[in-house]
């Protein structure tokens, strides 16, 4: 018998297990699902919380499975009767939907090949001298033999960006921007670093529970994500022309700007050229020799944020609301420092474009800047074990790890593993978009497949 050991069960590694179940056929396979938290198919995006946070993308697209794409879609509406296909669900309700799908998959699934659910954190793998995986380490120092590792595990939580002075107080800053916040007798602002998706949660969150808290938000463009639109979905036919950008940001860039002009002449909408380029990323940015792509970070990252991640109507229409009740106020700059003062925080910052540097006093700072991908400030035993041994590298610019095209590790001396693969957001160092569902479900079924030994 064959076992594969999944390392995470958020959506990769639930999704991973789910498909590993529908698809193999053939020698006897064992699936080990790891997960250290108490629920399968949430990880921090789908957990349950207070307030509802809504997913950024419509029901229909969000399926789990390439080739359903209404799966999510007939689950949800067996629960809300009339649903839209263009409709922005809770994002718990999708982590229903995964741990749905993994329950009947592991019912409906071939008498070769069985599941089962592990609740611990792994703490080491345990190598053979080739420096594959012969086993996983939890915590309680339990073996559990495994022929080949999947490290399915997301980014950790976000790092106060480099150059801020801080001199903080214990709770003063919240690093998780979905905890709870600190009580604000006297109605102090909430200050939060960071101008994207997450920075839209918390300020709805916080309204939510306070009527008449004033959120500023501060981040060094000052860019607030657009809507979405239906058309967004539909691709453009061809590439347009961006491959033959030959590996220059500066003309990749052009490229997609005469692009998304054509389109919007032609009636259409310059959303569906990023969703042409996040088909066409890997091969773009496998394209971009490392001095192209640390210009593409430098430039052009920000802008590829803002329009790549965007808001569901309603939420951006209560956003620009609440912005012109004067409630939130988005300052485009650089924060030079945080420092407590008595129950408050301090926070100084110095606008974009020059001028004097100005300060809030804060009842607290909340720190969305997004996940950390840097995997070398990871907390995680497993993580640091590896990165001692050589067994996973970062790449150059932090952006996650290196690895062959279907997921497999690259150690330090540039072979690639046999056993040993990543599913997840950390594949964005050699592929670079590739953090949402509409990504990693595609990695997850060409991973399934080639981790399904004996498949016809």
């Amino acid at each position: 018998m064959t076992t594969v050991a999944i390392v995470g069960a958020g959506f990769s590694g639930a999704a991973l297990a789910t498909h590993l179940l529908r698809r193999h056929q053939g020698a006897p396979l064992e699936v080990e699902l790891i997960e250290r938290g108490a629920e399968v198919g949430r990880g921090v995006a789908y957990a349950r919380r207070d307030h509802e946070y809504l997913l950024n993308v419509p029901a229909a697209r969000m399926s789990a499975t390439p080739s359903d794409p209404e799966e999510f879609l007939r689950y949800a509406r067996v629960r809300r009767a009339g649903i839209s296909g263009e409709a922005f669900l809770p994002r718990a309700l999708f982590g229903d939907y995964l741990s749905s799908i993994l329950r009947e998959a592991e019912e409906s699934a071939d008498p070769s090949v069985r599941l089962r659910r592990i609740r611990a954190e792994v703490v080491d793998l345990e190598l053979n001298g080739e420096g594959e995986p012969r086993a996983v380490v939890l915590a309680d120092g339990t073996r559990i033999e495994s022929d080949r590792v999947v490290l399915a595990t997301g980014a950790s939580a976000p790092r106060l960006p480099a150059g801020i002075r801080a001199e903080l107080a214990a709770g003063h800053q919240r690093r998780d921007p979905w905890a709870e916040p600190r009580p604000n007798p006297l109605g102090r602002p909430l200050v939060v670093l960071g101008m994207g998706l997450t920075m839209v949660d918390v300020v709805c969150a916080a309204v939510e529970r306070d009527a008449k808290v004033e959120v500023h938000a501060i981040s060094r463009h000052g860019l607030l994500a657009p809507g979405q639109s239906e058309r967004a979905a539909l691709a453009l036919a061809d590439s347009g022309g961006l491959h033959e950008a030959g590996g220059s940001t500066r003309r990749l860039f052009a490229a997609a700007r005469v692009l998304a002009h054509d389109t919007e002449r032609r009636g259409g909408d310059w959303r569906q050229v990023i969703t042409l380029m996040r088909r066409e990323m890997p091969a773009l940015w496998r394209a971009l020799a490392p001095v192209e792509r640390a210009r593409f970070l430098r430039h052009v990252r920000s802008y590829w944020d803002v329009h790549r991640h965007r808001l569901p109507g309603e939420v951006l229409a209560r956003i620009e609301a609440l912005r012109a009740e004067g409630r939130v106020r988005l300052h485009a700059g650089r924060i030079e420092s945080l420092r407590s003062v008595g129950d408050l925080v301090r926070v100084t910052w110095r606008p974009r474009g020059g001028g004097a540097p100005q300060a809030l006093d804060a009842v607290e700072v909340v720190n969305a800047t997004g996940p950390d991908h840097d995997v070398t400030h990871f907390p995680d035993r497993l993580w640091r074990s590896l990165l001692a041994r050589g067994r996973v590298v970062p790449d150059e610019f932090r952006l996650g790890i290196r690895t062959a095209p279907l997921g497999a590790v690259l150690a330090a001396d540039g072979r690639a593993a046999a056993n040993l693969f990543y599913l997840g957001p950390l594949l964005r160092a050699d592929h670079w978009d590739i953090t949402a569902v509409g990504e990693l479900r595609e990695a997850a079924v060409r991973l399934a497949d080639q981790l399904s030994v004996g498949r016809p």
